[in-house]
């Protein structure tokens, strides 16, 4: 997982003031949030699980 990815997702999850879950299905739903993360294509499923994701967020 690059590190840029994980920074900006805690990134939209601080902005939007989203849950690890909920990040996850705004993220696939949303190309501009795909687009800010540095994803090119849209993709249909969340490029991070959501276990380093909340490690990640709570340390």
């Amino acid at each position: 997982m690059p590190i840029r990815l994980m920074v900006r997702c805690l990134l939209l999850k601080r902005i939007y003031n989203l849950g690890d879950e909920t990040l996850a299905n705004a993220w696939v739903m949303n190309p501009y949030m795909q687009y800010f993360c540095g994803i090119n294509h849209f993709e249909h499923k969340f490029p991070v699980t959501q276990v380093a994701l909340y490690i990640l967020g709570s340390a």
